[in-house]
């Protein structure tokens, strides 16, 4: 059974004997299409990096795992990108200074998928990027590379009175607290 989907079917409490570095990096490698066959980020595979990225999200960032699965976010069904939404959600959660790059390289993606039609996505990739923003707050740095990327111009048509009944109120909230 490959890793995949031997990962997928993993109960949660048996993550702390599992070598996740390892897996998150085959992972990586398999979502990338370095799988050899070119099936690239399988359904299974997304689920086997939604459940590391709940127990071990750095070292998830540090595989690579955001860039891998978010490659080819467009071509899944909704069914399928929530999980990958909700893997990069996850891994997103507190992001550790030396891993900024990997997150700064999905920002653009992540924004994107702001435009989404599915509600779930798009409180997903708000928390996300609610999160990333709250990890890189005592960097100006990385605060000035974020609004480079044009995080707020995506943000405020959420915030737009319009865009109030399609998300929590909660993330309403959260959202304005970016701007």
């Amino acid at each position: 059974m490959e890793l995949c989907e031997a990962l997928s079917f993993c109960a949660e409490d048996t993550g702390g004997y599992f070598p996740t570095e390892a897996a998150a990096r085959a992972l990586v490698r398999r979502a990338g299409g370095g799988g050899g066959d070119g099936t690239g980020a399988t359904p299974n595979c997304l689920q086997a990096f939604e459940k590391i990225s709940r127990r071990q999200p750095t070292q998830c960032l540090q595989a690579g795992m955001i860039n891998a699965v978010l490659a080819y976010v467009d071509f899944f069904a909704a069914s399928i990108k929530r999980v990958a939404v909700s893997a990069v959600a996850n891994a997103c959660k507190k992001v550790p200074a030396d891993c900024s790059q990997f997150v700064l390289d999905s920002v653009p993606t992540l924004c994107n998928l702001l435009q989404s039609e599915d509600k779930m996505i798009v409180e997903k990739v708000a928390a996300c990027l609610i999160s990333i923003v709250d990890s890189f707050s005592t960097s100006v740095d990385l605060v000035d590379q974020l609004c480079h990327q044009g995080v707020i111009e995506k943000v405020l048509p959420l915030i737009h009175t319009g865009g109030l009944t399609a998300l929590s109120p909660s993330t309403c909230s959260n959202l304005i607290g970016l701007c």
